[in-house]
């Protein structure tokens, strides 16, 4: 699940040219939510 979560996180960014709010958006959470998970999986550095 974690493989999963990180591929979607990265899709995510990708289509919103890494405008997290717009990802958090297209996701269904949080910016706050999306920060948190993007630490978990150390990708908070990418943007």
């Amino acid at each position: 699940l974690n493989a999963l979560e990180r591929q979607l996180l990265l899709q995510a960014l990708e289509k919103s040219q890494n405008n997290r709010s717009r990802a958090a958006k297209a996701l269904g959470i949080t910016r706050q939510t999306l920060i948190a998970k993007l630490k978990k999986h150390n990708l908070h550095n990418l943007s």
